[in-house]
């Protein structure tokens, strides 16, 4: 329990598939297990879309929960937190990071307030390392 992993997606024309938590799994059988999971969304997932503070592997821990088929699961994946994250050096295609968590019903985030880093009030990014951004040297 707790491991993330990369769930197939379904055949609505999803193009990459989906991260998710594992929280349980049921075995019935041998060819008819179900895991329980509590999915990640992608930025551009959420009815807010993505935002330039976001990082290109950031996700956020739903309170969705879903019964998936084991056959669906593609692979494992690891979520850290952005400290986590950051201190990786060598980032892994299977590595994401969180910071958010999203509410899938209201289409709200909480934390409601995060740290920001700098004068131009926006959250740290680590694809956008601070000393660089435009935003932040002209002022």
């Amino acid at each position: 329990m707790g491991d993330c992993v990369l769930i197939r997606p379904n055949a609505t024309g999803d193009e990459h598939p989906f991260l998710a938590r594992i929280e349980g799994i049921d075995f019935y059988s041998v060819n008819n297990v179900h895991v329980h999971v509590r999915r990640y969304y992608r930025p551009d997932e959420t009815f807010q879309g993505v935002h330039k503070f976001h990082g290109k592997k950031e996700v956020f821990l739903s309170d969705r929960w879903q019964i998936v088929g084991i056959c669906t699961v593609e692979g494992k994946c690891t979520v850290h937190s952005l400290d986590d994250y950051i201190k990786l050096g060598n980032v892994g295609a299977e590595d994401y990071f969180f910071i958010f968590e999203y509410k899938h019903e209201s289409r709200g985030f909480s934390p409601d307030n995060v740290c920001v880093y700098c004068i131009c009030d926006m959250p740290g990014n680590p694809d956008l390392p601070m000393i660089q951004r435009r935003e932040c040297r002209n002022r």
